[in-house]
């Protein structure tokens, strides 16, 4: 048991909590989105949603493939509308008939803010008891609830190495070489939860601009030099950026909560060429230090 436990188990069960509620009102704020956009036909005045095409073929059953932004069966030639029209007489012409579920919106919604709102309070409350918020703080893009759903997501205890670390929020390789993904047939790897709230960690420091997003640029740079595509460039800098948001924040939990936090396997097994001298601290990070510093 390590010295930060029992808190950390408070903040699990209360982000827990709180995204429970999350998820509730975004489902009702989903369903009025979903009964506003309801239609009526104007050919047989047929009240219906708006459908998209099915991925499969309806004649041939083969997987549709885009051809010049047109879903298309590649078997039989297949070609799928962007927007399906009437379901009954298949004509596009409609008009706007939304619905509306005022108990819903009147009632429900209005509660789950409330409570939405209480609760992140309280989840707000928790974290900045923990160690790791003296780090986080200075962290351009990383705020408290983000912090606290990091925390949430896993067992640090159980990821004695980075590359476990890594591992389990889904940003490591696997047994073949591969980044982290789905295979058909095969048990998941990682987290899947835990793998969301890093990507969106990721997408939120891109956002910001902070110390991260400055590597971000560097990396994306270095691999249009390599003459790689700007997608892959943009994906490869992407990852770089979180995996060493990722062994920064495993550092500083680590530290925090009295456990061993090994340096990682290039700084160790590989070292010469890597060299300590090259790896970024957590605290150069930190924009605090930075005005702390000046």
């Amino acid at each position: 048991m390590h010295r930060n436990q029992a808190l950390e188990e408070d903040i699990k069960d209360t982000v827990w909590f709180f995204e429970g509620i999350e998820k509730l009102r975004t489902s009702c704020d989903r369903k009025l989105t979903h009964l506003g956009q309801r239609r009526q036909c104007t050919e047989c005045e047929t009240f219906y949603y708006p459908r998209k095409p099915k991925k499969k073929c309806p004649e041939c059953g083969s997987k549709l493939k885009s051809v010049k932004k047109v879903m298309t069966c590649p078997e039989c030639g297949y070609q799928a509308l962007t927007v399906l029209g009437c379901p009954k007489c298949k004509s596009k012409s409609f008009i706007p008939a939304p619905r509306d579920h005022k108990y819903t919106r009147e009632i429900i919604l209005p509660q789950l803010r409330v409570m939405e709102a209480q609760v992140e309070e309280k989840v707000i409350g928790i974290i900045i008891e923990h160690p790791v918020w003296d780090w986080a703080k200075g962290i351009k893009g990383l705020g408290e609830t983000t912090a606290a759903r990091m925390i949430s997501a896993c067992k640090i205890e159980q990821c004695y190495t980075l590359s476990k670390f890594f591992a389990h929020y889904g940003w490591g390789l696997m047994k073949n070489g591969k980044v982290q993904r789905k295979v058909e047939g095969e048990t998941i790897s990682y987290d899947l939860r835990a793998q969301s709230i890093a990507y969106m960690l990721g997408v939120s420091l891109e956002r910001q601009r902070g110390r991260y997003f400055e590597f971000y640029e560097k990396w994306k740079g270095e691999n249009l030099a390599k003459e790689l595509s700007d997608g892959q460039a943009t994906s490869r800098a992407f990852r770089n950026m979180i995996q060493l948001m990722l062994s920064h924040f495993w550092q500083v939990w680590r530290e925090a909560d009295g456990l061993e936090a090994p340096e990682p396997y290039p700084y160790t097994i590989l070292r010469p060429p890597h060299s300590l001298a090259t790896k970024i601290s957590p605290w150069e990070m930190s924009e605090i230090v930075s005005t702390n510093e000046s």
